[in-house]
């Protein structure tokens, strides 16, 4: 073998390491992904018969309009809302250290992650929805440590606000953010940050429709409607079999954090394991929507996956280097599957 071979193949094994890529090589994964979602995206969804959009409410139905008459710029901003996500939840894992060891893991799981869940008919409400989530996670994870940063847990309840005007079901990820955070930092300050900034989106949407000559509480009869009207019904488009798999391989992969995390939770900071109590709480609470009330929809599903995202490089951070690799491969390899 070569001198270049073995440079070649060493890299390789480097890049497949996860739990060890440096920046570079997790941006490089990224571009790749978000590429790849791109291609998938203008080829099979974007410039398809629109999926109809009764059953949204007005900020989605404005994007999926948005979507069904501008495809091709629709398809062109998956590569840029994709990056974003990826990178504003990647971000805060390092930032508040949520693992044993420092690790940019995130940043390739993050993209497998969307790359698997975001191309699908209705791809622009999933861009959004990702883009909100992403940044209501990431922007409210700081505000965990010690010193609490207001525009943080402002504009994270800003994103939480919005994403129930875009899909009714996401209610129920707004409403458990809200109520933990409130009971876990619940000075009065910051809950009447709290209370005005999720309450604004709404408010504003309300007073607008109201302008134009419409019912002021018409946005809060959509968002219940939209929730209300959600069932299991819905995903059966969107959650395929080869998806199922991958969802079944995410929640794996959490479970074993979250058992790799009881073992190694008293290395953490208090501020930490209130982060991964928020997170689990929050899974659990999706979970028990989806499988026991029979409320789903695409949107929540992907709200799923990127609550699970941030917990999950804990399993790669902690598991041996062979069998990192080798989960990774397959999770890869479960993505490229999902949108097959």
């Amino acid at each position: 073998m070569s001198l270049s071979q073995i440079f070649l193949s060493l890299h390789l094994g480097m890049i497949l390491d996860v739990a060890r890529h440096k920046f570079y090589e997790g941006l490089l994964l990224l571009l790749l992904f978000a590429s790849a979602a791109t291609v998938v995206v203008g080829l099979s969804y974007a410039f398809t018969e629109p999926a109809p959009v009764e059953s949204l409410p007005l900020l989605g139905s404005l994007v999926q309009s948005f979507a069904a008459q501008h495809p091709l710029i629709a398809t062109l901003l998956v590569l840029p809302l994709l990056v974003a996500s990826a990178l504003r939840l990647s971000r805060v894992t390092v930032r508040v250290s949520l693992y044993p060891q420092g690790t940019l893991a995130a940043i390739a799981l993050a993209a497998i992650t969307l790359f698997a869940t975001i191309p699908a008919d209705g791809f622009a409400v999933l861009l959004v929805v990702a883009l909100l989530v992403a940044n209501a996670i990431g922007r409210l994870l700081y505000c965990f440590g010690p010193n609490l940063r207001m525009h943080q847990l402002f504009t994270a309840m800003l994103a939480l606000g919005t994403l129930p005007l875009i899909d009714g079901t996401l209610c129920i990820l707004s409403a458990i953010f809200v109520l933990l955070t409130i009971i876990l930092r619940g000075t009065l300050r910051e809950i009447s940050i709290i209370l005005v900034a999720v309450s604004t989106p709404l408010f504003v949407c309300c007073y607008l429709v109201w302008l134009t000559g419409g019912d002021f509480l018409g946005p809060v009869a959509e968002v219940r409607t939209s929730l209300l009207a959600a069932s299991l019904d819905d995903v059966v488009g969107y959650l395929t079999l080869p998806r199922l798999i991958f969802v079944g391989t995410l929640l794996f992969l959490q479970l074993s954090s979250t058992m790799l995390y009881f073992n190694n939770r008293v290395s953490l900071s208090g501020s930490v394991r209130n982060i991964w109590f928020l997170l689990q709480l929050s899974l659990l609470v999706i979970l028990g929507a989806i499988l026991g009330l029979g409320i789903a929809s695409p949107a929540l599903i992907l709200a799923l996956a990127l609550v699970v995202l941030p917990m999950i490089p804990m399993f790669f951070v902690c598991s041996g280097q062979l069998t990192s690799v080798i989960i990774f491969l397959f999770y890869i390899a479960t993505a490229l599957v999902a949108v097959a």
